[in-house]
């Protein structure tokens, strides 16, 4: 299959140098930065696009890396000139378009997933074995949390350059940090109703908002707490799930602890950052093979960004959103 990336930032390289691994050429590149699409172009002898155009027209897959502002735009060419899509979250920043694009995926029997590796954590994926099979009993609901400093999210880059810190890119904690909202939908119910605080309490030089506390209602009732910040200094990650005999604790590390009838049982699941990148794509390539639905695909994408756009209306309007 040949392989076309929009966007050679960090998560376009590092998805290039994934499918490498994977055993799949990297064979064109675009980006609106001619240098970075020149480094990237050397370094995998891929053929840099004048335009993404010319480059869906010669593609089988198509992997969008840039802006959420411009996906639905990518997303749309793509369908038009049969590429499947592997889409960075969120799937946009915004749903016009979105559930017509979807449905003509779904016509011309095109892939698309968006890349929520946190489905990919073998931690989060023990959990979730672990609530299905019933050990801690009835759910009754949970913590989330993420926070860390913007600044050190990407070493070496200017993070007032970066599209979090601008609203019309689709900037913000809320949108920036849907991995967080993605997997409570993963592990706990659909959502039903939101409610969300957020705003820009830091010194950062952004125009987004940089915390955010959201309350999700599922449809059984349970009540998720998510935290999202880009002001903490120390990195974390982490969930709590409470259940009626019993409660899990998750961080991003791969600790679990798992506590049940006044005994605690702990273990680690080992694992490298970037095997849970390896993964998705690797997950994403296979279904496209074998024509089979992907664990995070384009509907799935959507319904996270709905909870998303819920949280920042929630928060501008001061009242609970029933979605």
């Amino acid at each position: 299959m040949k392989t076309f990336i929009i966007g050679c930032g960090s998560i376009g390289l590092r998805h290039a140098k994934n499918l490498i691994k994977l055993g799949y050429t990297i064979d064109y590149i675009f980006d609106i930065d001619n240098d970075k699409a020149s480094k990237i172009s050397d370094k995998f002898r891929a053929i840099k696009m004048k335009n993404t155009i010319e480059g869906m027209k010669k593609s089988d897959v198509v992997f969008i890396c840039t802006p959420p502002d411009t996906h639905t735009k990518y997303m749309k060419q793509a369908i038009t000139y049969q590429s499947h899509v592997f889409c960075e979250k969120p799937i946009s920043n915004d749903k016009k378009n979105l559930i017509q694009i979807l449905k003509e995926a779904d016509k011309k029997n095109i892939k698309i997933m968006i890349g929520y590796m946190l489905r990919f954590h073998p931690g989060l994926i023990y959990v979730k074995d672990l609530i299905n099979s019933g050990s801690i009993g009835k759910i009754l609901g949970g913590q989330v949390k993420f926070g860390y400093l913007l600044s050190k999210w990407r070493p070496g880059e200017d993070y007032r350059k970066n599209y979090f810190s601008t609203k019309k890119t689709g900037g913000g904690i809320i949108l920036d940090a849907s991995h967080e909202i993605d997997y409570v939908r993963w592990i706990f119910d659909e959502i039903k109703s939101v409610f969300c605080i957020s705003s820009k309490v830091s010194d950062l030089e952004i125009e987004t908002q940089d915390y955010a506390a959201i309350i999700f209602e599922t449809i059984s009732n349970q009540i998720v707490e998510i935290h999202l910040d880009c002001v903490d200094y120390k990195y974390e990650r982490s969930c709590r799930i409470i259940g009626s005999e019993g409660s899990i604790n998750w961080d991003f590390n791969g600790k679990i602890s798992f506590n049940k009838n006044n005994s605690s049982k702990k273990i680690t699941k080992n694992y490298i950052l970037n095997d849970l990148y390896i993964q998705e794509v690797g997950h994403f390539m296979k279904t496209i093979k074998l024509n089979q639905k992907n664990i995070s695909d384009g509907w799935s994408g959507l319904k996270t960004l709905d909870l998303a756009l819920a949280s920042i209306s929630s928060s501008k309007t001061g009242t609970k959103i029933l979605v």
